[in-house]
């Protein structure tokens, strides 16, 4: 199988879901750790008070109280079913849900004034088609 081909992205995803699933990983992650300051920063620039955010690769919940204390809707998406519980646990008021960043189609158009993907979360979707697909959205 060569490197690139529909088995080896595949594979790449697969073994990659399987990290983010992990417990070492889950704990790796502070729900409680908050924005960073560069975080911060584009929060208060681009983030508008009373609007609606869909916060892609939201693993713990660690982006939740910034987010949601500036919007009116926060809906956070991660499709690591074992980060979603984590932030459920954390946070049990979110709304969280497990799903694939590159298929949005459980929102209708324009349902969200910002989206944000932390941790460079782009870089990753694979193939690189899904990245095309969302930001396509």
């Amino acid at each position: 199988m060569s490197a690139g081909s529909p088995d080896s992205t595949l594979e790449s995803v697969v073994e990659n879901l399987h990290v983010f699933e992990s417990d070492d990983r889950v704990s790796a992650y502070d729900a409680k750790g908050g924005l960073t300051p560069a975080e911060a920063l584009l929060v208060d620039r681009w983030v508008p008070r009373g609007g609606r955010v869909l916060d892609l690769g939201m693993g713990t919940g660690r982006t939740y109280p910034a987010l949601s204390a500036r919007c009116e809707v926060y809906v956070g998406v991660d499709y690591a079913g074992a980060m979603v519980a984590a932030a459920t646990q954390a946070y049990p008021d979110g709304d969280f849900r497990v799903g694939d960043a590159s298929d949005l189609s459980d929102f209708d158009d324009e349902s969200f004034d910002t989206v944000v993907f932390s941790y460079n979360g782009l870089d990753y979707l694979q193939p690189f088609e899904a990245r095309e697909r969302t930001l396509a959205e």
